[in-house]
């Protein structure tokens, strides 16, 4: 009866009626915009209040101010993300490239063995969309099972179909999140950190990039994994309960999961480096499987595209060596005279290190005593490990902070809200781009994307110690 009154308390619905007309004001009027490529600063100043509105969402959650059902979390989301359905993508043109290369798989053609300048001159809407691609002298990055995927929003209705699949697969992705925080016990609240977040709206649902995609594979793969905590028949927000699962359902649920794992590694490459930390969730019997399921799913995604994927090899060395966007760490270790190849080698070796500690964050083996404590860990590692990304790679590209944010609401710190916004401001680049044509990159903007989460950090650690140095006072 109180939790009924308290919801019912005209202040808190007040505030929820406040914070929704401030979202869906907010996300309006970026939908409405014509080429935000030309109103970059109105942008970002948008979305800087609405990350705001979320961080007051978490202070008043702490207080337990704020509750959220898990309907009002997803319709809410699915409201924001339509609002940008038929917005033409103008803060990155990848789907074009999407989009040619799932009529290339539909036309029963591979696209690894041609890249778009070759279907320039030939008449019909190939030609069409191989002309908006941008480095169309190349042939196609995306691995296998992004090229399925491509094919299936293309036959889904083109540019649209696209955005309608990977929205789709972005709603998936919140109800995943809000499962894995009731298993373990934590507000729901805190999922609102990625559904209602400018990132995702914008690069999701605004863009069409796939990250969706490969991101729910791999919160999926996860879940199979955790049969007894959140099995598939329980409600979203009912809560945890630990039984015993027959062990020839552990062994399919791994074999599964491996053949999720990998559909989400052969979507977007990055999720390979969480594989390790799948290891502190297997129990005895289930590795084997897991491994089985991985490779058969990788055989059957790469069968249908041989030998001619051996072409998106030289891209993936191109786009390795040579590309770079708004990396702190290159800039920087290029303004120390390090040259180009130097520095990544550097920075790869940096990162390396970095993902072997973070492997060891889990101490101690998924158990059927502590499963929630060894989740919470394991999912801290993935916040860590993609904020370590973030920090490490030479091509710092917008959307890459969701490999960041989609972990956030189980590891929610200042720095990482104010970097999933501050990420941004590479767009930037995108004003002299629109205007003139000309991509003029600042070197003044990395430091800026990082200056935030730094002084945050700082802060914090500041206050932690004041904080303890008050409470040692007290007691004596």
């Amino acid at each position: 009866m109180k939790r009924r009154h308290y919801i019912k308390h005209p202040s808190f619905i007040c505030s929820w009626v406040v914070l929704c007309l401030i979202l869906i004001s907010g996300y309006g009027l970026l939908a409405m915009v014509s080429d935000l490529r030309t109103a970059v600063p109105e942008m970002l100043a948008i979305t800087a209040l609405l990350t705001i509105c979320l961080a007051a969402t978490v202070y008043l959650g702490e207080k337990q101010a704020v509750r959220c059902s898990p309907a009002a979390i997803l319709i809410l989301a699915a409201v924001l993300r339509l609002l940008f359905l038929f917005h033409p993508p103008q803060l990155s043109d990848d789907i074009y490239r999407y989009a040619f290369d799932g009529n290339q798989v539909l036309a029963g053609h591979t696209p690894y063995r041609d890249p778009p300048e070759a279907f320039l001159e030939q008449p019909g809407k190939t030609a069409e969309i191989a002309a908006r691609v941008n480095h169309p002298h190349l042939v196609t990055i995306y691995p296998p099972a992004a090229q399925l995927l491509f094919a299936t929003g293309t036959w889904l209705g083109g540019l649209t179909g696209l955005k309608l699949l990977f929205i789709g697969m972005d709603l998936w992705l919140i109800a995943l999140l809000i499962r894995l925080a009731s298993a373990l016990g934590m507000p729901l609240w805190r999922v609102v950190l990625y559904a209602w977040h400018p990132l995702p709206i914008l690069e999701i649902a605004a863009s069409g990039h796939i990250d969706s995609a490969g991101l729910v594979a791999l919160l999926t793969a996860v879940q199979l994994l955790l049969p007894n905590v959140l099995p598939l028949k329980r409600s979203f927000s009912s809560p945890v309960q630990h039984h015993a699962v027959p062990n020839h359902s552990r062994i399919a649920s791994a074999f599964l999961s491996g053949g999720l794992y990998a559909v989400s590694v052969w979507t977007k490459l990055f999720p390979i480096v969480f594989l390790p930390l799948c290891y502190y969730l297997l129990r005895r019997g289930q590795f084997r499987m897991f491994i089985l399921g991985l490779a058969v799913s990788s055989i059957f995604l790469f069968l249908p595209f041989l030998p001619e994927i051996a072409n998106a090899l030289a891209t993936f060395n191109l786009y390795a060596s040579t590309w770079e966007f708004s990396g702190l760490g290159f800039q920087t270790l290029k303004a120390w005279g390090v040259s180009g190849l130097s520095a990544r080698l550097v920075l790869c070796f940096g990162f390396v290190l970095f993902l072997l500690y973070c492997y060891r964050f889990p101490r101690q083996r998924h158990t059927e005593n502590a499963p929630q404590t060894t989740l919470q860990q394991i999912l801290a590692a993935h916040y860590f490990i993609g904020f370590g990304f973030l920090l490490f790679t030479p091509t710092l590209h917008p959307w890459y902070g969701l490999y960041l944010l989609v972990f956030l609401p189980f590891f929610p710190t200042a720095p990482g809200l104010i970097l999933s916004w501050s990420i941004t401001l590479g767009y930037q680049v995108l004003i002299p781009y629109a205007l003139l044509g000309q991509w003029l990159e600042n070197r003044l903007v990395p430091h800026l994307i990082w200056a935030g989460p730094a002084a945050a950090l700082l802060l914090g650690a500041v206050l932690k110690n004041v904080t303890v140095e008050s409470q040692r006072q007290w007691s004596r």
